[in-house]
């Protein structure tokens, strides 16, 4: 069992947004139409996120936290 979050989960490529762009490039296929996605990320990534949904079939949003801060990326598959 795993007691803290691995390091790569910290450190990730692409300035942290290595993850955020296997989700943006491989979730389409997995959901049904109507189907979102949920993603944790810090408010300092949205902009390099915004830059990974531009021109993909993606409709998004972006939520904040409880304390006003950019959050959770939100993508859904809408056809």
């Amino acid at each position: 069992m795993v007691a803290h979050e691995p390091h790569l989960a910290f450190f990730a490529d692409e300035c942290g947004n290595e993850f955020h762009k296997i989700l943006i490039d491989q979730a389409w296929d997995f959901l049904v139409p109507g189907g979102a996605v949920y993603i944790e990320a810090d408010e300092y990534q949205k902009p390099a996120i915004e830059a990974l949904l531009k021109d993909t079939k993606w409709t998004y949003e972006f939520w904040e936290d409880q304390y006003g801060q950019v959050r959770f990326p939100v993508l859904r598959k809408i056809i």
